[in-house]
């Protein structure tokens, strides 16, 4: 699901002040924000199992196994509360930004859904920025 084109969208974005308006804005800060949290927990659960960095050839749904696994294991440790360098690690780092990452996302996001299902993820975002926004105010 992409984020609302020509609103504000990094973290940075935010960071530099200013109140967030809008269902849009509100919509796009917390997209933005799980996507951090996405990309560090890929890069710790990477960084304990090489295996995901170099996936062996084989079948999509051995390596869907594979991913599971790795972070059912990880999930795990979390779980009974096992110290975690990596993670510490990985949450005091900047944010990751790219100005080509959301216009990469746009354009595979295009060429990925046919008509129907963008307008499905189209409405299925407004319902979830309606639903924020009265959260928030």
């Amino acid at each position: 699901m992409a984020p609302y084109r020509n609103v504000r969208y990094w973290l940075s974005d935010f960071h530099s002040g200013g109140k967030v308006v809008g269902k849009e804005e509100i919509f796009n800060l917390c997209h933005a924000r799980l996507r951090n949290a996405i990309e560090r927990a890929f890069g710790v659960v990477k960084a304990h199992f090489p295996i995901l960095k170099r996936m062996a050839p084989c079948s999509f749904t051995t390596q869907t196994k594979i991913v599971m696994a790795c972070f059912s294991i990880h999930n795990f440790l979390r779980q009974i509360s096992i110290a975690d360098g990596l993670f510490s690690e990985y949450d005091n780092e900047v944010e990751w930004e790219s100005d080509n990452a959301n216009q990469n996302q746009n354009s595979t996001t295009s060429s990925f859904f046919a008509a129907f299902d963008q307008e499905f993820m189209q409405q299925f975002r407004d319902q979830i920025a309606n639903e924020l926004f009265q959260v928030f105010n």
